[in-house]
């Protein structure tokens, strides 16, 4: 998988050195996004890039012990206008606010970038533009047949 990750490097940047340190970096940020594990839950709900964070809890007496933040994901239905229908999905709170700044589901699911939407968000987008194609398709009027007239 290294040797993909770097033919991929190297066709994005037409070649890496890794004695030049801003270049050696730049390969590692590439492996890491490439490789990252993340939780098969997540393919299951619109997260928007969120994902577990561990720490420590610190007490009084400055002992550490560990622990994670899970992102605060909620069973939410709403209306997408294309299909026309609720949708029952499981979202971050933070989706829930782009959600409302993108101006409703639709215009988020199809402008959001798939990087951000993975799993039940792509299939959403996939059924969300199949929808509104095929109202593009319903709504465009049929020009009437007109006989060709000749003026002399």
């Amino acid at each position: 998988s290294s040797r993909v990750l770097w033919t991929l490097a190297v066709t994005q940047f037409g070649g890496l050195c890794a004695s030049v340190p801003s270049q050696s970096r730049m390969f590692n940020n590439i492996a890491t996004e490439f490789t990252r594990a993340r939780a098969n839950r997540f393919l299951k709900a619109l997260v928007h890039g969120k994902e577990i964070r561990f720490g420590n809890n610190v007490s009084f007496s400055e002992r550490k012990t560990r622990r994670r933040w899970n992102p605060n994901i909620q069973e939410k239905r709403v209306y997408s206008e294309a299909l026309e229908d609720m949708v029952s999905v499981k979202m971050t709170t933070h989706v829930m606010r782009c959600i409302d700044k993108a101006g409703g589901f639709d215009n988020y699911v199809t402008r959001t970038q798939e990087k951000f939407l993975a799993g039940v968000g792509l299939e959403l987008k996939q059924k969300v533009l199949d929808a509104l194609k095929n109202k593009k398709i319903a709504q465009t009027p049929v020009a009437p047949v007109t006989e060709n007239v000749v003026v002399a």
